[in-house]
Order: structure tokens, then sequence, then C-alpha cells
């Protein structure tokens, strides 16, 4: 018996061709989906009023039309959904999952035998979003707990740690601990949680790539950090518009190659590897970007400690990378860079590779502001 998720359509949607999942853009259908994925489902597909059954990944153009609600039009609309469920599912003994509103759901249910309705009896998309909301809570406060235990864990194993016997490989093993605990994000990234930030608005960010592995001498691995950043100017206090933070991360995944050296670094790569002049740079990189990056944060309220702890991250990762104890994938887009540091490092930085890396005593700092700020934010 296979799982299949059923997700209603809605109205708000993006203004160009794009796969199904992202052109949806309000926050029922963001976090339908999000709460949908969380199942383990065999699979997800939309419910459209106008392309029926429809494929997370299938390319479509934006379009405006609603299910209808007249009993005719509506059962025609189920009848061609129900075809085309046919040909990926079995109707009788699949389960289906259906996170929709009455008009979806009620030219459906009656030809599938297994059929799970969290929404039944509800009123309206306002109440969907209220028990999605309290979904996203319960799962937010249970992974909250599991990460504070992590680095409870890390930081006990580092306490432990003696500095006449430690060595590189346990620095670079313990940061990949730090980061790949703390909540991921990916670009466009939920900065609060009704009022409360999640986000800090002065800190240091930590990105990894998409295929980009790191493994440690015991075997075990994770992602790999490719970048560390921060933004400089402090942010003005409880502000998102001053927040330099955000402003920052803006600039990365859409901003232009003048503003950061981040997607410069990128998009030379992403020519050299086309071999051809690509028209629209920035586009790509763009895309490239939010395709295969993600990010975690942690607070950091002071320029200069920001800038201190910034020199020391690229520092350690980066002569790591120079020295092959950390290894970017054969694949890596790094590999075409023009910049000898940023394909020597693994690492798209070009700055402070030389300067002094973290000691042991600076590793559990760290550790410490690391855990600081997830207790803070709950990230």
């Amino acid at each position: 018996m296979k799982k299949i998720v059923l997700i209603s359509c809605v109205s708000k949607k993006g203004t160009e061709p794009v796969q199904a999942e992202k052109l949806y853009q309000s926050p029922l259908f963001v976090k339908s989906l999000a709460y949908a994925k969380k199942l383990n489902p065999d699979a997800i597909y939309i419910l459209s009023a106008k392309h029926y059954l429809l494929p997370l990944d299938k390319v479509i153009e934006p379009y405006d039309q609603r299910v209808s609600n007249k009993k005719a039009e509506n059962e025609a609309w189920g009848a061609k959904v129900i075809e085309q469920l046919k040909k990926v599912a079995d109707l009788q003994k699949d389960k289906f999952v259906i996170l929709a509103g009455k008009d979806y759901v009620k030219s459906l249910k009656g030809s599938l035998k297994k059929v799970e309705l969290p929404f039944e009896g509800v009123k309206g998309n306002g109440e969907m979003l209220q028990i999605l909301n309290e979904e996203e809570e319960k799962q937010w406060v249970a992974e909250q707990k599991l990460m504070g235990a992590e680095l409870q864990k890390i930081n006990k194993r580092i306490a432990n740690l003696n500095h006449t016997t430690v060595a590189s490989e346990t620095f670079l093993s313990a940061l990949h601990d730090f980061f790949n605990t703390l909540r991921r994000f990916s670009y466009p990234y939920q900065k609060k949680r009704g009022k409360k930030w999640i986000v800090p608005r002065n800190g240091i960010y930590v990105f990894f790539e998409k295929g980009e592995i790191y493994t440690n001498p015991q075997g075990y691995s994770q992602d790999r950090i490719v970048r560390v950043g921060i933004h400089t100017t402090d942010s003005d206090k409880d502000s998102q518009r001053g927040n330099k933070l955000f402003s920052r991360l803006d600039q990365h995944f859409r901003g232009n190659m003048k503003a950061s050296s981040f997607r410069k670094y990128v998009g030379n790569s992403l020519q050299n590897k086309a071999k051809h002049s690509i028209t629209d740079i920035e586009k790509e990189v763009s895309t490239y970007m939010k395709e295969n990056f993600s990010f975690v944060v942690f607070e950091v309220e002071t320029q200069n400690e920001r800038e201190f702890w910034e020199k020391k991250l690229i520092s350690t990762l980066g002569q790591a990378g120079k020295n092959g104890i950390i290894k970017s994938s054969n694949n890596w887009l790094g590999k075409h860079s023009s910049n000898p540091n940023v394909k020597a490092s693994g690492l798209w930085q070009d700055d402070d590779m030389n300067a002094l890396p973290l000691t042991l005593a600076e590793l559990q700092q760290l550790l410490q502001i690391i855990q600081q700020s997830n207790a803070k934010y709950k990230l």
C-alpha cells in the first residue's frame, strides 16, 4: 500500500513558468506542502483547477481558474482527477491523505477506498491554516528539543578534549557537527513564527551546497560547509527593515555580482563551465543559488566579534581544504572557478585563508555561543 497526499491549489501564484510546487505562493499552500512532506508519503500531487492532477515537478505557467462548487462542473472536474489518479495509484489499496477543502474533496472521496481528511469539517482557509500552524508548532518544539540535546552531547565531547592531543580533524568534525545540527533554511526562508524572530538580526551564516559531503575520520558523512559569511554593520534593534543579516542574505540569493563576492564566484564558475557567454548570468546565478544552497545562522551581536569568528572559521576550513583534509566532490561547481583559493580550498571565498585557525579554547567558546543562540531563537 502506498501513501499519497493530495494538496489543493491556491489562487496566489507566481508570475513566470516554474515547477508546480514553486508556483503556488500562499501560506496555506506552503504549509500544506511542508506538512505533506513530513508525512513521508510515496507521492504528493496538487489538485489543480486547470490541470487536475499535477506532479510537483511539472513546469506550468500561471493561470487563473478555480474549482467550481456547482455540482455538475465539480463532478466533471473530479472525474478527470480520478482518471489521472488511476494511472499512478491503486484506488482500492492505496491510502490517500487529502489536504483540501470540501469543493476539492466531495467529488473524489467516493472513488477512493482509504481516505484521510485532516481538514474535514473545517470552515474555510483560515481554519485550515490554523490547524497547520498548530502542527508546525508541535513539530518545531520537538525538533528544538532534539537539537538542544545533540548540541549538549557535542559540548560534552569537546569539553573533554586535551589541547596537547587534539588533532585538526577533530576541529573539522566538530564544526560540521555543530552546523549540521542547527535548523537549516532554504531561500526564501521564514524569519518569524508569529511575533517571535527565529533568525537573529546580527549573526554569522554558514552555507551548504547540494552534493557536497564531508566525511569525518570515523567514516560518518555530513553536508560539507562551503561558505562562511557575515554582515558588517550592526542591525537596527527590533526592525526587519534595518536588518543587515537579512539584507546580506538577500544580496547573495537575488542581488547582483557587484554586491556579493559569493555570487561573483558562482557566476564565474557557471560561465567557465558553460564555455560560452551566458546571456542573463544574474538570473542563472540566482537560480543556482536558490536550488543548491541552504544555510544555518547563529547570533553574534557585534561587528568585531563577527569579524573575529568569521576569520577563524574561514582559515580553519580553508586550510583544511588546501591541505586535502576536506575534499570537494569531483562535480563541485567551484572546480571551474578562475580563483585559485576557491578551487583549492573548496570554499566560495578568497580572503582570510592564511589567518590563524581555531584553537581548542576558541572551539569550545564557539560552541557556547551557538548553544546560546539556539536556545534564544529556538532554531
